[in-house]
């Protein structure tokens, strides 16, 4: 049996990071990318990320696709998951990073071109199960579970506070204050912003 293939729709913040992580994983391989941006584009920030630094793997582009020392990862520009390659890929699991796909209806084309898993990045609107590590992973089965989410940046933070504090001490209520670092949807500089429900990302 072989491994299992994995690909990444979404090669933002989160799915750069997804990948660099799961590169040397033994249990599976990354077979490819999904992005509507050019591929040259994703080589040069799957190399080169102002946060966590430079990566220490060679990152080229050849032939429209990624490759990473010497192993190719396939690359295509669909906008919409139907349009995606995931069966003509063997594709079994999904790492869904767009941050736009956020419903079941939004997803199935991944399961109905054969996808096995679809893990979501961000939560999803519906009855679908939210994984924190350390809190409810323990929850996930394996035979029903095939959409998944990794809940959202404030859950992943607050939630192992909460558990602690719950489980030793009890809580009557509550109240928290986010302070998130800059995202995809921020400008630098005054801009228009796709994100008519806060005008100030605009600036």
């Amino acid at each position: 049996m072989g491994k299992t293939r994995v690909a990444i729709n979404g090669f933002g913040r989160i799915g750069r990071l997804a990948f660099r992580l799961g590169w040397n994983e033994s249990s599976y391989d990354v077979v490819h990318i999904n992005e509507v941006a050019v591929v040259e584009s994703s080589a040069y920030l799957a190399k080169y990320d102002s946060v966590h630094g430079t990566w220490d793997k060679a990152v080229e582009v050849k032939e429209g696709d990624l490759l990473v020392d010497g192993k190719v990862v396939t690359y295509s520009q669909a906008k919409t998951v139907a349009e995606g390659p995931w069966k003509e890929k063997k594709i079994d699991v999904v790492l869904e990073c767009t941050g736009v796909f956020l419903t079941r209806e939004k997803l199935q084309p991944y399961f109905d071109a054969g996808v096995k898993k679809v893990i979501v990045s961000a939560p999803v609107k519906e009855d679908v199960l939210n994984i924190v590590y350390g809190c409810n992973d323990t929850h996930y089965d394996p035979k029903k579970d095939h959409l998944i989410t990794a809940a959202s940046c404030t859950t992943n933070c607050l939630a192992p506070v909460v558990k602690v504090i719950q489980e030793n001490f009890g809580i009557v209520k509550g109240c928290i204050t986010t302070v998130h670092n800059v995202t995809n949807t921020q400008t630098i500089v005054d801009a228009p912003n796709s994100k008519k429900s806060d005008l100030r990302r605009g600036r």
